[in-house]
């Protein structure tokens, strides 16, 4: 269960976003790829950029006119919005600014174009080397020395991730944003399974590392064991070191 990455948006979204009427090459192949695609968060595949890509344009395509400068404040993926319009409220696919009387289809169809020219534009025009985990990696910020310029890039440490926002084993990002928009920002950092008929064989994991000294080899060497579910147990082996605190 920790390590569900099955997308409960995209699972109600995509059967009403399908309607969508895409002009472009790249669009009309999305949602082909959308169509085959199994509806798991994974770092390895294209469709979760695919999906969150368009399901971001959407919002913007359809409530940028009609909450106009609070639109900035108010842009996320908003699932349940989006579902809402969709299934009951079809009118709010029209832009208010327009003399036209635009469909959902056709709101649809422009956001996936619009979403999948983005992506040409950062990972190139070959869309099957497209992946989840290159644009949604788990980034972990020093809390201290992040917040130094200069230096603060290449002290954080990251790992392309699976997951996102709506996912049991989660991964949330600022969609929002125009700089990093897939990054994960947010999500498991401890994880726990305990038996109390044996407490002896409790599993856990916390990431990055065990050690917040970003000059300890422990600072950040659990990372890809945390991305992959795994876990370690406590037991009397010293292998990994002791650190002994005492008085002067």
């Amino acid at each position: 269960m920790q390590g569900d990455i099955d997308s409960t948006a995209a699972r109600q979204l995509l059967p009403l976003m399908f309607v969508a009427t895409p002009h472009s090459a790249a669009g009309q192949q999305a949602i082909v790829q959308l169509r085959a695609w199994d509806q798991r968060m994974s770092r390895d595949k294209g469709e979760p950029l695919l999906f969150i890509a368009w399901l971001r344009e959407f919002n913007r395509q359809i409530l940028a006119d009609k909450l106009g400068p609070l639109f900035d404040g108010y842009w996320a993926l908003h699932p349940d919005v989006i579902q809402n319009v969709l299934a009951n409220h079809p009118d709010w696919c029209d832009n208010r600014e327009t003399r036209e009387v635009e469909t959902c289809p056709e709101q649809l169809g422009a956001a996936l174009d619009r979403a999948t020219e983005g992506l040409l534009q950062r990972y190139g025009s070959d869309m099957s080397v497209w992946r989840w985990g290159n644009a949604h990696p788990a980034s972990f910020a020093h809390p201290i020395w992040s917040r130094l310029p200069v230096i603060a890039g290449w002290l954080s440490v990251g790992i392309p991730d699976d997951g996102s926002f709506d996912t049991i084993d989660n991964a949330t990002m600022f969609a929002g944003g125009e700089a990093q928009p897939f990054t994960a920002i947010h999500g498991t950092s401890m994880r726990m399974i305990v038996d109390m008929a044996d407490p002896a064989a409790a599993r856990f994991m916390i990431a990055p590392g065990q050690s917040g000294n970003l000059l300890s080899p422990h600072y950040s060497d659990l990372l890809s064991a945390w991305r992959d579910v795994g876990y370690v147990r406590f037991s009397d082996d010293t292998s990994g070191g002791v650190l002994t605190l005492a008085p002067r």
